[in-house]
C-alpha cells in the first residue's frame, strides 16, 4: 500500500498545478458545468460536505491546493512558495515566450495579493480556499460565462453592485446585519437554520476580523454561501437577488420582499 503513496502524491500535485494554471494559462483543466444559473456561476467546483450550524467545511480541492503550495509545511503560504509553484505551472507551457511568462508571473502575483484577505503577506487555509474559488472562476470565465455582468480587475463578475446594495450605511463595508438582511431579502424562505448558516458564512469570510466585510471578503462570502445553500437544500436560482448582477434600487427590493 505504501508504494502507492508517491503516485497519489504526484496525482494530487498535478491536480493542484492544473487548478493553479487554469486561471491564466489555459491549462487543460476540466470543470464541472454549473448546475445553476448566473447567480453563483463562478463557484462550480467540487463541494465539501457542510453541516448547518457550522462554518462551511473547506472544499477538498482547496485543502489539496494548500498542501501543494505550502512547500515548507509551516501552515501558511508566502509569496515565494506560491510563485515557485506558479513557475512550475508555467514550465508546463514551454511554448510561452519570455514576455508571456513574465506577464503570467505578474498575474499570479495579483492573484496572490487578491487572496491575501488580511494583507499580512501570507495565505492561510481560508484564504487559499478563496484563491481556489477565484482560480476556478477565472478558468470558467476563460471558457465562457455570463457576459451581462460587470467585471472586476481580475475579469471575474463584480460583486460591487450587490455590495453597494447591501451597504446601507455607505461605509464601504458590509456588517453582519447588512449581510443577513441582504440574504433575507432574497431568500425564498428564512428561518433559524438559514440565519445560522448565513452568520457562519459571514464569520468565515471575515478573515480580517472586526465584523465588517471588505469587497474581497464579501466576494468570498458569496462563494461560501453557495455551499451553505446546498447543505440546506436551498436552490440559489430561487433567490430574488443576484450577487453578480445589477440592482435597480433598494426600494425595488423592498417592494419585492
Amino acid at each position: 500500500a505504501n508504494s502507492s503513496l508517491p503516485a497519489l502524491a504526484a496525482m494530487a500535485a498535478r491536480r493542484c498545478a492544473a487548478l493553479l494554471a487554469c486561471a491564466w494559462l489555459g491549462h487543460a483543466h476540466r470543470y464541472t458545468a454549473p448546475r445553476r444559473g448566473a447567480l453563483f456561476w463562478a463557484s462550480a467546483a467540487v463541494t465539501a460536505p457542510s453541516v448547518s450550524g457550522e462554518a462551511p467545511a473547506p472544499r477538498q480541492g482547496a485543502v489539496e491546493l494548500f498542501r501543494h503550495l505550502d512547500r515548507n509545511q509551516d501552515g501558511v503560504i508566502d509569496l515565494n512558495e506560491y510563485l515557485a509553484r506558479a513557475r512550475e505551472a508555467i514550465d508546463e507551457k514551454p511554448e510561452m515566450s519570455e514576455e508571456d511568462r513574465g506577464n503570467a508571473l505578474a498575474r499570479y502575483t495579483r492573484l496572490f495579493t487578491r487572496s491575501d484577505l488580511d494583507g499580512d503577506g501570507l495565505l492561510t487555509l481560508p484564504e487559499c480556499e478563496y484563491l481556489s474559488f477565484i482560480s476556478t472562476g477565472l478558468g470558467m470565465a476563460a471558457r465562457g460565462g455570463p457576459t451581462d455582468h460587470p467585471k472586476d480587475d481580475l475579469g471575474l463578475p463584480s460583486v460591487l453592485p450587490t455590495m453597494e446594495f447591501a451597504d446601507v450605511d455607505r461605509d464601504g463595508q458590509v456588517s453582519k446585519e447588512e449581510f443577513r438582511n441582504l440574504i433575507k431579502a432574497g431568500a425564498p424562505r428564512w428561518g433559524p437554520d438559514l440565519q445560522e448558516s448565513v452568520d457562519d458564512v459571514f464569520d468565515k469570510a471575515n478573515v480580517r476580523g472586526g465584523g465588517l466585510l471588505n469587497p474581497n471578503e464579501f466576494q468570498f462570502a458569496m462563494y461560501l454561501l453557495n455551499d451553505a445553500l446546498d447543505a440546506l437544500g436551498v436552490d440559489a436560482d430561487d433567490f430574488k437577488l443576484k450577487p453578480f448582477g445589477k440592482h435597480s434600487s433598494a426600494s425595488d427590493s423592498a417592494t419585492d420582499s
